[in-house]
Formats: structure tokens, sequence, C-alpha cells
């Protein structure tokens, strides 16, 4: 598969002696392939000519090309067949240019190019590029951008002449920009990549799908996080320790809060129980500490391998006001303004 921002040279079907500039009415469409994602899309587009404004009319010159931007989708494709147009035109006809488009997006861009132009506009880039075309074109020229339907069918237009002659462009349009995409998927080169890249995909699925029924097995695979409610954000519950590095590059496990190096199922009896209360869990520095309870882990966890025991007394309120103002609970420095952790599993990255 082709990379996105590689310019591919357009390609003409013109009559013998012809030149390749547009004279009479011109209809264009895109078309795109592997659109399940933006990662994947690949997108062309078509450009047709016509004889004549009304029926019959038949196909003077086409051309078809794919969209040399990163951002693929069909408005972009349609915009830059619109380009394309306006960078070959006759320059010495009388007669009106016009284009017929089923892309509502570009043919009100066309009537407010100055809005299109915004930093937040897709494609800014192309909409800048039409602005200078038409700039630069000469003028006598008289250019415009119409909307025609889209996949319009026989029985909606054909008791109009005038929407008949616009389907009949419209599907030619469309017709040239599906053909250059399956042209461009059935070339051996793309064909040849693709089926490398299945039976890579095969090996990988293979591979994750012994991985998963070994987990599910052995019990691995935590439920899915219930939602956070009064109680505070909850934990996923995992039967056995499930280190992970947390912001600060600290090795914990998510579900007892325990370092790294406490993670030791023969020295501390496995994780902690499903039933427990939850703790309210903030950074501060490279540790935590609960907002609730005041229970926290620096260099070992102790009061936070259990259930969140409310509201502290005594010398323990101190150190919880300590750490909500940013200071190490006993030797009172400064370590940074504290962070809440919204979900334990989510915000550390997990290594099972």
């Amino acid at each position: 598969m082709r990379l996105p921002s590689q310019v591919i040279d357009a390609v003409w079907k013109i009559p013998e002696g012809a030149e390749t500039l547009f004279v009479g009415p011109v209809f264009s469409d895109g078309s795109s392939m592997h659109n399940d994602t933006l990662f994947s899309c690949r997108c062309t587009w078509g450009l047709v000519e016509v004889s004549a404004w009304e029926l019959p009319a038949v196909p003077v010159k086409h051309v078809t090309g794919h969209l040399p931007v990163m951002l693929q989708d069909i408005n972009g494709a349609e915009l830059y067949a619109a380009l394309f147009w306006l960078r070959h035109l006759d320059p010495i006809t009388i007669v009106p240019h016009v284009l017929h488009t089923d892309s509502q997006w570009v043919a009100s861009g066309f009537d407010n190019i100055a809005h299109m132009l915004d930093p937040w506009t897709p494609h800014r880039g192309l909409w800048e590029a039409v602005k200078t075309a038409m700039d630069e074109l000469p003028l006598q020229l008289s250019v415009s951008v119409r909307k025609v339907r889209a996949h319009a069918t026989i029985l909606s237009t054909g008791h109009n002449p005038k929407l008949a002659w616009e389907r009949l462009g419209n599907n030619l349009a469309d017709n040239l920009a599906k053909q250059r995409c399956r042209h461009e998927w059935f070339e051996p080169a793309l064909k040849a990549r693709y089926d490398k890249s299945m039976k890579l995909s095969m090996v990988l699925l293979c591979y994750h799908a012994r991985l998963l029924s070994w987990a599910i097995k052995r019990d691995f695979l935590p439920p899915r996080p219930a939602s956070v409610g009064r109680a505070g954000p909850r934990v996923l519950l995992m039967p056995v320790h499930a280190v992970a590095v947390d912001s600060t590059g600290t090795g914990r496990c998510v579900r007892c809060l325990r370092l790294q190096g406490e993670c030791r199922a023969e020295q501390n009896g496995g994780c902690i129980g499903k039933r427990v209360r939850d703790h309210q869990l903030h950074y501060l520095g490279d540790g935590i500490f609960c907002r609730v309870c005041g229970a926290y882990s620096f260099r070992r966890t102790l009061k936070l391998v259990g259930s969140c025991s409310g509201r502290p007394t005594g010398a323990v309120k101190y150190r919880l006001r300590a750490m909500q103002r940013g200071l190490h609970p006993v030797e009172r420095r400064w370590l940074g303004a504290p962070r809440c952790i919204e979900d334990v599993a989510l915000d550390f990255a997990v290594f099972l």
C-alpha cells in the first residue's frame, strides 16, 4: 500500500490531438479503499468532461489520480479533484467553466473560501492552494462549482432532463474514481505486500489466541472496572500481583499498591482480597497517598494494602494535611502539587 503523502502522476485519457485542458462541463467524484480507519484509508478521484450541457452527452476526456496528502478522506479527494480542475482550465475559452460535484462541503467552500482558510479547517493546505489557483486565473474566465445529487436513481431524475444529465455525469466520475481504486488494489506489488501482511497478521492472531486461552484458564483476566461513584475509582480485581509502572517510573501492583520489590507471594501471602474498600489515590512526588484515610506509600506499603479506614485522627490527620499541601508526611519537604489517579489500572502502564 502506498504512503498517502506519495505524489502519483495523474492518468489522462483524451482524444488524439487534444490537450490536457478542460473546456466544457466537468464532473468530479472521489472514492476510497480501506476506509475503516484514517490510518489505512487511501483515496482516489476522477474528473470527466462531457460533450454537451444536456442529453445526449458522452465523455470527451477524463483523468484520475490519488489524493497526495496525509489526511485521507472522501472530502479531501473531492477537494483535490476541484484543485486539479482549476489548474487545468483552458485559459482562452470564453464559455463558463463549471465543475459539478456531489460534495456539499466542497461546493459550499467555493462560495466562501475565506471561511475555509481558518486554522481548524480540514485540508486547509488544499484550500489555500485553491485560493491561489483562483487568484492566478485570467480575468475573463468564469469559474463556478455546483452541487449535484449523489447516487441519484432513474426514478428520481427521469422527470427532469437536467437532473438526468447531472446523474449521467456524476455516475461517469464515480465509476472513474472506483476504477482507479480497483486498479491500484490489484497491482502486483501491492497485492504481494498485502498477502505478506495478512500472513504476518495470522501468525500474530494465533499467538494472541494461545495467550488469551492461557490467561483465561488461569483466571488472569480482570473483569470490567466498575464506574466511579461516591466511593472513588474502582481498581481492577486480580487474583495475583500485576506489576505496573506509574508516571513517576515506580513499579507497583495495581491492586494492592505494593512496590515491585514487595510483591512476593511467599512473604505477603499474595495480593489482597477482592472485598476491600478502595482508596482514593493521589500522586505526590514518587509516592502515592489516599486523600480520605491518609495512608501513603513512598519506600514501603503498609496501610494502603488494606481497606480505606475513613477520616483519620491524631497524627495521621496532620500528615494528610501536609500531603494535601504537597509536603512529605514525615520530612515536610516540598514534593509538588498532588495529582489525582482516576483509575490505577489505566493510569499505570500495566505489564502482566
